[in-house]
């Protein structure tokens, strides 16, 4: 099913992942022996019934479009005519509405209160200028514009298989973003505090043999610090799990943005979604004069190192 599809899939490391892992544990388990032209509807139709069982309604959608996918290059190939996955009788599930939520400031402050020292940084930069936490992580001191009032995303840091990489931020594109008055104080003093180190990673993917850069960092990324934030989110301050990443940050920084609509003018009820979904490159030079009340108030006796 997969041998002349898979060769041509592509993508960022860990989309590849994920689709690998969607036809290794859905679809070749199920479907791997039977021949293209014996998948009919009628058979998707049971296979879409059992994932139900198994898996949420959009990890579904998710599996049903990596099939689908997999059919159309079939088609492409003349190996097949029509893709039974695009049957009007084959039903896909409907996804239910996700009213994600912002962090109350609160929360934040507490998870700024509960994390080590060294990466409490990470909440003020992630809240005040709406970054995701890899671009928390590849954010370099010279990428800080303190005359300007700007940082330049120009990287990310990625965890795949154990191991961390370099990568451009989501989308492959860098963009500069606001920095408000309070985040560069902040940065400010965190740079005096712990000095920027080289920091050397594979760029692009975790291969050993992809080419690496390196960059300097004081917000130095760690496995460890990727792998044990989450789980300590819901030990320590009793975060759901849902609400782990750090894209709660940024609909946080992207909420305080349309509570002042007046001074924001690149916002309107057409260009953000319904719910605020998180969307970081949004979070751009639009979000300055709301998101530099946000910080001020999250440093507000912040604890000591």
């Amino acid at each position: 099913m997969t041998r002349f599809w898979q060769t041509g899939v592509r993508g960022a490391p860990g989309t590849v992942k994920r689709i690998d892992e969607r036809v290794r544990l859905h679809i070749r388990p199920q479907l791997g022996t039977v021949a293209l032209r014996d998948i009919s509807p009628a058979v998707l139709r049971g296979y879409i019934a059992a994932l139900e069982k198994e898996c949420s309604p959009r990890y579904v959608r998710q599996i049903l479009t990596t099939l689908s996918n997999i059919f159309e290059t079939a088609i492409d190939d003349k190996r097949l005519a029509r893709n039974p996955v695009r049957a009007k009788s084959v039903r896909w599930p409907k996804v239910p509405e996700d009213q994600r939520e912002a962090w109350p400031l609160e929360t934040a402050q507490r998870v700024r209160d509960a994390i080590n020292a060294r990466y409490r940084i990470a909440v003020v930069v992630a809240l005040g200028c709406g970054l995701r936490q890899g671009e928390v992580f590849g954010l370099s001191p010279e990428d800080v514009d303190f005359a300007r009032g700007v940082l330049r995303i120009r990287r990310q840091v990625q965890l795949l298989h154990g191991r961390l990489y370099f990568t451009l931020p989501k989308g492959g594109k860098t963009r500069v973003v606001d920095m408000p008055p309070s985040v560069a104080a902040a940065l400010a003093q965190y740079f005096m505090e712990y000095p920027a180190v080289e920091v050397e990673l594979p760029w692009g993917g975790p291969e050993p043999d992809r080419e690496t850069k390196k960059y300097s960092a004081s917000l130095c990324p760690s496995v460890l610090a990727f792998q044990l934030g989450r789980p300590l989110l819901s030990v320590i301050i009793g975060v759901p799990r849902r609400h782990h990443s750090g894209e709660a940050l940024v609909r946080q920084h992207l909420r305080i943005a349309v509570d002042r609509p007046e001074r924001s003018t690149a916002h309107s009820p057409q260009i953000l979604p319904s719910g605020l979904r998180p969307v970081g490159h949004a979070c751009d030079r639009s979000c300055t004069r709301s998101g530099q009340q946000l910080p001020r108030r999250l440093l507000r006796a912040s604890p000591a190192a």
